[in-house]
């Protein structure tokens, strides 16, 4: 499926690591937030959450009447350039939690669920606090830890505590593996393939869908857009992705080639 102009090329999510120049943290599309600006040439700005007033990396910021569209950088900032003076209706998405809401829907989760959530979220932050380069991020319907400074005898006794963690809630809660880090989070999170399939129908038709994506938890959105385009940065076994790129460097690469292949 081609676009009928690069005017229609949007880009969906890119999920690169933490500790690089943009990431998303999963993929759920909110309802998105809509405002009229008068700009003159530039229009730049923050993404921020709206109750926490924390940034929000990876948010996308569309202009539908110029067909305009960026990501905001791990900061949430964002800049248009160059923009024709005039008053524009500006659209923010954002993506996150792997599906855990999408736009005009709330997820529910058993009670099962929730218990099971609740008591491995205490049990991890009690025997896994203090071990160095460990440490866990609470988001609500999920919970994160990382281990991107642990050592490796600390990774493995951090893997198995989590797994007597979990043991309990077979089938009720699951782990995805992620760029050193496990994410745990209740089955009824449907994962960022159904998330992304869904964002894309909201957008015009023959819109073309780029995702760029690192993570192992990017598999499940790579084989949901396989009539679309999938990059995958970095190792390439076992992914689903239509193409591979070595770094993000690449990704720009990558994207600035295709701009010349596309009408």
């Amino acid at each position: 499926m081609k676009p009928s102009s690069l005017q229609s090329l949007l880009l969906l999510a890119i999920c690169l690591a933490a500790n690089q120049f943009i990431f998303s943290q999963g993929a759920y599309s909110t309802k998105p937030v809509k405002k009229l600006f008068t700009v003159n040439g530039t229009l730049s700005g923050k993404v921020i959450e709206k109750d926490k007033g924390s940034a929000l990396p990876g948010a996308t910021v569309y202009i539908p009447d110029l067909k305009l569209g960026v990501i905001a950088d791990a900061n949430g900032q964002y800049q248009f350039n160059s923009l024709p003076s005039g008053t524009y209706l500006i659209q923010v998405h954002y993506v996150g939690l792997h599906g855990a809401e999408r736009e005009d829907q709330s997820l529910c989760i058993s009670e099962e669920s929730a218990r099971a959530l609740l008591r491995a979220k205490r049990f991890a932050q009690k025997q896994l606090h203090g071990l160095p380069g460990i440490w866990m991020e609470d988001k609500g319907l999920t919970f994160t830890l990382h281990y991107w400074e642990a050592r490796p005898a600390t990774i493995r006794a951090a893997d198995l505590a989590l797994r007597e963690i979990l043991a309990p809630a077979r089938g009720v809660l699951h782990v995805l593996d992620g760029n050193r880090v496990w994410e745990v989070m209740p089955k009824e999170i449907p994962g960022k393939g159904v998330a992304v399939r869904a964002f894309l129908a909201t957008l015009p038709e023959n819109t073309l869908g780029i995702y760029v994506g690192d993570d192992v938890t990017d598999e499940t959105a790579f084989a949901a857009l396989n009539d679309q385009i999938t990059v995958k940065v970095g190792r390439t076994r076992g992914t689903l992705a239509h193409f591979y790129v070595r770094n993000p460097a690449e990704v720009f690469r990558f994207l600035s080639r295709l701009e010349t292949l596309l009408p």
